[in-house]
């Protein structure tokens, strides 16, 4: 359900921004003739207001990714105090409840690290790595990728389940053998 709701909710933001962007270019046209030589330089005026909705495009999607970002470290966040019940489950094995324990520390750090940093220091840190380290940028990029499938995956598994509990049979069904 939250697909879906998101989706229609790009979808709405997709189609009042292209209204929006139509009724600035009317706007703009009925402004600007270019025949009127009143109205100054017509494509210097069409630079600025192209410009203009450039930058409020850029500010928007920072103020998209910086909620994504927030949503990111709440995320990792609940899947590292899900580790830490499961680290509390292995105490029969201490080595394992160490790495364990260990997982769930730096997740708690990156989703810290995530509310801290601003997008532009973590765009910058994601640059550096991979041309630091190539291999290890796409290898963790791949395993975010597939965590992430398998997060969204169990997660719609979920909202699809019947509200009913299971035995319940549905009243309105002919029971074998009573006619």
């Amino acid at each position: 359900m939250l697909i879906r709701t998101r989706a229609g909710l790009e979808q709405s933001l997709m189609l009042a921004h292209q209204i929006a962007l139509r009724a600035e270019g009317d706007e703009l046209m009925t402004e600007m003739n270019p025949g009127n030589e009143s109205n100054g330089n017509f494509t210097d005026a069409l630079k600025d207001k192209a410009g203009g909705l450039a930058q409020a495009a850029k500010e928007r999607a920072r103020n998209e990714a910086e909620s994504g970002k927030k949503s990111a470290a709440g995320t990792i966040d609940q899947l590292a105090s899900a580790v830490d019940h499961a680290r509390d489950d292995l105490s029969e094995s201490p080595t394992l409840s160490q790495y364990v324990g260990e997982l769930s520390g730096s997740m708690h750090g990156l989703a810290d690290r995530l509310r801290s940093r601003s997008i532009d220091e973590l765009a910058s840190d994601a640059r550096d790595l991979a041309r630091r380290n190539p291999t290890v940028f796409i290898a963790g990029s791949i395993a975010i990728g597939l965590l992430a499938a398998r997060f969204l995956k169990a997660t719609t598994r979920r909202s699809e389940q019947p509200s009913e509990p299971e035995g319940i049979a549905d009243p309105d069904l002919p029971v074998p053998g009573i006619h």
